[in-house]
């Protein structure tokens, strides 16, 4: 394997134990000389061996990894370890250090929210669950997006279901997907937190738990998509948690009927989470003397304007979800010039630096980038 210039060759191994029967994958170009299979407890062992061309290496061994949250070093994925260039800066670092860190980084958010996060794998667990995403989505009945057998198969199959308590009550649940084995990515399907418990930070507890749970799994990305007029989404997925946009999607799921999107299109902006990267990242994007690419007229109605500047900002409207109900027409213009300008933006290989406390997604052009 070959990770840049000068880079060493190395040889990457996975074993991966499950019913006691041992398989060796090996990657690269490098010059180990072997590779030894043991047949080794428990199941679903996860074993990853570098070698250096000099004869040096590393291991990591999943059974060392954190066995609390909720499974979290309980589930150890091969698949993600196939990639190689989306494991290449997460080999470059102690895996079982950087594993160790985010644990504490996720049981610290927990406190701080006062909340505990665990797996959701009971039928009573699963229809809280369901009962919860009812009550924040608020979906019609000819348009359920999700259901406790889904739920349920998701958990059996080794998917991320868990749930944030605070004391015995459940107020916040997240579901993930996992990608195909060489893509090394989780798909953050959906996560929601109690209207009541809002504000008290359960949302970054539960991305930090799953940003845990992934790398202790062998993970190296969470991707999902979020609503790129919702400010305060975008805000915390690119300026706190420092998550980078890969696609803008256009009506990404067709017409939504639910309580939070219902009458508008379901444009989304898909993001990936690197979790090799240190975390907290850089923080609020500065928009300070950035051209905008959208403005609003005398009664509010935003539309695009032309920019040669090498970094633009993109704006958003404060608060689209009121919006929608106040002024649809007005909701409504933003998203097309939302889409107009960032969608086109990304279209021509630009790429989104940041989110600033303004509410503007900051675009480095392709020549400036």
């Amino acid at each position: 394997m070959r990770g840049g210039d000068g880079a060493a060759k190395v040889w990457l191994s996975v074993v991966w134990w499950r019913w006691h029967d041992a398989m060796v994958v090996g990657l690269g170009g490098g010059s180990a000389r072997k590779c030894e299979q043991r047949r080794v407890s428990p199941p679903g062992r996860v074993v990853l061996l570098v070698t250096a061309g000099d004869g040096s290496g590393a291991w990591w061994d999943s059974t060392n990894a954190p066995a609390a949250l909720g499974g979290l070093g309980q589930r150890p994925g091969v698949g993600s370890l196939r990639s190689i260039g989306g494991m290449t800066d997460l080999l470059a670092r102690d895996a079982s250090a950087l594993v160790g860190q985010s644990r504490q980084d996720a049981l610290a958010a927990a406190d701080r929210a006062g909340v505990a996060i665990r797996a959701l794998d009971t039928l009573p667990e699963l229809s809280a669950a369901y009962e919860l995403y009812r009550r924040i989505w608020r979906p019609d009945a000819e348009h359920v997006a999700l259901s406790v057998e889904i739920l349920r198969g998701l958990s059996k199959a080794g998917g991320y279901v868990v749930g944030a308590y605070a004391g015995e009550q459940l107020v916040g649940v997240s579901v993930g997907l996992n990608g195909v084995p060489a893509s090394g990515r989780l798909h953050s399907h959906m996560a929601g937190v109690a209207p009541e418990a809002q504000g008290r930070s359960v949302g970054s507890a539960i991305k930090l738990h799953q940003r845990a749970w992934a790398l202790a799994s062998g993970i190296s990305t969470v991707a999902w998509t979020f609503d790129p007029l919702v400010r305060r989404n975008a805000y915390f997925n690119l300026a706190k948690l420092g998550a980078r946009p890969e696609a803008y999607l256009t009506d990404f799921y067709g017409p939504m009927t639910d309580g939070i999107n219902g009458g508008d299109a379901s444009d989304r902006l898909l993001v990936g989470w690197d979790l090799a990267v240190p975390f907290p990242p850089a923080g609020a994007a500065d928009d300070g003397g950035v051209p905008a690419l959208i403005r609003c007229t005398d009664e509010g109605v935003p539309h695009v304007v032309a920019s040669s500047a090498g970094l633009v900002a993109v704006p958003t409207p404060p608060d689209v979800e009121s919006l929608r109900q106040t002024e649809p027409r007005v909701a409504a213009a933003w998203r097309h010039a939302v889409r107009e300008a960032l969608a086109g933006e990304l279209s021509t290989g630009s790429t989104v630096t940041g989110f600033s406390r303004t509410g503007s997604y900051l675009v480095a052009r392709k020549d400036n980038a």
